[in-house]
């Protein structure tokens, strides 16, 4: 689902660091951020307005681009409260 919305994301080596999710599943995110900072394999958290702290690991990084796949998916109830919030236009 294409989303805009402003985040957090946290690893153990980088600190906290501003990202951008563009698309997002119930299972993980893709995000925009400074390149380089996190690599395949990473453990991080995302921090969503509204959302808990939410665990995951780093899929891939491209450029300035990462897939983060969560640790557990959002329930729907709160994947949908997201959505309905941050929805892209």
């Amino acid at each position: 689902m294409e989303v805009e919305a402003a985040v957090r994301l946290r690893g153990a080596a980088q600190g906290a660091i501003d990202a951008r999710i563009f698309n997002l599943s119930a299972g993980g995110c893709g995000l925009v951020l400074k390149a380089g900072m996190f690599n395949a394999g990473d453990l991080v958290t995302i921090k969503i307005e509204g959302v808990e702290h939410w665990p995951g690991t780093v899929k891939w990084c491209v450029g300035q681009e990462a897939g983060i796949a969560f640790d557990r998916p959002f329930y729907p109830a709160v994947f949908d409260a997201i959505v309905a919030v941050h929805r892209a236009i």
